[in-house]
């Protein structure tokens, strides 16, 4: 309540995050990018040094276009993402499915510890799937 001015909170909050992202031209911190590609957020900075995410880096840290973000997740899956779907704790085992039935893995690198996170073309999950069957 400011000077007998109440505001909901809920409401507020929207309205502020709204114009940060108008602000900061439509783009997002790589913790929401995370959360739309459904990956780890350690995966994002790699996605961006491919060139298959587009952004900038600011004060606060890197930010990721949202048209970048839904032109990716037009074209690729996270591999753990089916992985979890289906039940299984660990995309290796994918990864290897992957390997023996010729679909292409798009290995993107973290940052922090390192390794890779491994991506299908969206085309190819249903392959994916039929192949984990057989």
């Amino acid at each position: 309540m400011i000077a007998g001015l109440l505001i909901d909170r809920a409401e507020y909050r929207r309205f502020v995050s709204t114009a940060r992202n108008r602000a900061a031209g439509d783009s997002m911190p790589t913790y929401i990018a995370e959360k739309h590609l459904l990956c780890d957020a350690s995966a994002v900075p790699g996605l961006m040094q491919m060139g298959l995410l587009e952004g900038h880096r600011t004060p606060t840290g890197l930010r990721v276009t949202q048209e970048s973000v839904e032109a990716f997740k037009r074209e690729y899956v996270f591999l753990a993402s089916i992985a979890k779907s289906i039940g299984t704790t660990s995309s290796r085992g994918l990864m290897r499915l992957c390997e023996e039935n010729g679909i292409k893995l798009l290995l993107v690198p973290k940052t922090g510890r390192g390794g890779q996170q491994p991506f299908i073309h969206v085309s190819d999950q249903q392959k994916l799937m039929e192949d984990r069957l057989n």
